[in-house]
């Protein structure tokens, strides 16, 4: 099964979908703790796909509603969710048998004129659901009879389309900027973030996918949606530091006590050695790692591209599979446990040796790339919404201090150096990286290597 809203299609493997416009969920787990009836919205929570033993201590604190901020849970609002199946399944909706391959979910604001007892809606807010049957019904009815407040002149919205390693810094993020905007304006602001890898999710921004920000792995992804007619020229200078609040660069993520012994990337060339890598041709961060690849054995063979290609062929030959996105690499090498290798981003690297200290370890190659993840306003989108000051300020506000320090907290690294220094005794400072100034800037490196028929897909094809 797969679900999408007006915001974004959800294709990945989750163990846990929910849909709530009330705290409680059947057998009285506290699923969604700040949800509110009367604000014609729908709380989705879903968790990544994971395995049954990892799911245990999760849903302690599903129990408890002590999940919201824990990796891999994940969390939305919207009115509209429809959910679709591969085949049709059966659905008991309050009494009735309703079977389809396809279910739509809307909150219908003003949809029924009604008198409003506040009492009434009080005693409903408090009510625990008994079932999950009741809980979905809610959404949809108790969100017809209160939804008229979800369009309060005082609230605004906005849909971040990000790339895949950022979820959890956009969720503490945002709750930030929420305030920052509240105590600002005096306005709500709503956020829908949405997640997949950098280069698919460029490409479902330019075919229509409304966003008033991206924020995504890197320039090229954001070129691609300007040449689309949706950002203007120079998106690039309108943020400090080449619209980049911050960095990252490429580590390896081994299992630990590093049984292949893995120090460099000539491991990676190992006939014994397993690697899980991203598909450059839909991902951004496996653009990262086949470029600080390719900068090691330019290093390594002095230049010779005859050699180079063939140390790359050699490391994808190794490659078990190339998912779409680096999330979803993570899950193939930490939660399915194939491979020896995660090429990873260096925060999601660390997010999983935070997740589980006794199963990993990061390695640092000798050579590197400073990643340089972009950030950019959708003028045509934020034009026509009216949202071009919230959604400025959004990106703006990346650069404060206390942004600055989240995306530390996140294993991103600063733009700010004096912030990055904070965080020295948990970044590498000193790490060796070639920057996409040593490939011709991103132009030239796409069309180089990863257009149909550049060097990736003659290495990888060949």
């Amino acid at each position: 099964m797969h679900f999408k809203t007006a915001i974004k299609t959800i294709e990945e493997q989750y163990s846990v979908l929910s849909i709530c416009n009330g705290a409680y969920y059947g057998g009285g787990f506290n699923i969604a703790p700040k949800s509110q009836l009367s604000d014609g919205l729908l709380d989705i929570y879903y968790i990544e796909k994971m395995n049954r033993l990892r799911m245990i201590p999760l849903l302690l604190k599903l129990k408890k509603g002590k999940h919201e901020g824990k990796h891999k849970v994940h969390k939305f609002r919207t009115n509209h969710i429809e959910l679709l199946f591969e085949e049709p399944v059966t659905f008991n909706i309050d009494g009735d048998m309703l079977t389809s391959d396809r279910f739509n979910i809307d909150v219908l604001p003003q949809a029924i004129t009604v008198y409003n007892d506040n009492d009434f809606v009080e005693s409903i807010m408090k009510r625990k659901w008994k079932s999950a049957t009741a809980a979905l019904l809610a959404a949809v009815t108790i969100g017809s009879l209160t939804g008229a407040t979800a369009y309060a002149a005082d609230s605004v919205s906005i849909t971040n389309v990000s790339y895949d390693p950022t979820r959890e810094l956009y969720e503490q993020y945002n709750k930030s900027f929420q305030e920052h905007w509240k105590e600002k304006t005096g306005q709500d602001v709503e956020i829908t973030q949405s997640h997949g890898g950098s280069g698919k999710q460029a490409l479902e921004v330019a075919n229509g996918l409304e966003a008033d920000v991206v924020t995504l792995a890197l320039e090229y992804d954001v070129d691609a949606i300007q040449d689309a007619g949706l950002i203007d020229d120079g998106w690039v200078d309108e943020f400090p530091e080449d619209s980049a609040p911050y960095t990252s660069t490429i580590v390896f993520l081994v299992r630990k006590g590093n049984p292949k012994n893995i120090k460099d990337w000539d491991d990676l060339v190992k006939k014994d050695v397993g690697v899980i890598t991203p598909n450059p041709k839909t991902s951004g961060g496996a653009r990262w790692n086949y470029l600080a690849a390719w900068a090691y054995a330019k290093d390594k063979y002095n230049g010779d591209e005859d050699k180079i290609k063939e140390f790359i062929g050699d490391l994808y030959k190794n490659v078990l599979v190339l998912d779409t996105g680096a999330r979803g690499a993570t899950t193939s090498f930490v939660e399915n446990g194939q491979g020896d290798v995660l090429i990873a981003w260096e925060n999601e690297a660390y997010l999983s040796v935070k997740d589980y200290p006794d199963d990993y370890e990061i390695v640092t190659p000798s050579i590197s790339i400073l990643a340089q993840p972009s950030v950019a306003v959708v003028d045509k989108v934020v034009d026509k919404r009216g949202t071009r000051d919230v959604a400025e300020e959004y990106l703006n506000y990346l650069y404060s201090d206390e942004a600055q320090r989240i995306a530390g907290d996140n294993y991103y690294r600063p733009s700010n150096q004096d912030i990055l220094k904070e965080y020295s005794d948990v970044f590498d400072l000193d790490i060796n990286l070639v920057t996409i100034d040593d490939f011709g800037g991103w132009k030239k490196a796409q069309e180089t290597h990863f257009s149909d028929g550049g060097i990736f897909d003659q290495i990888y094809e060949g």
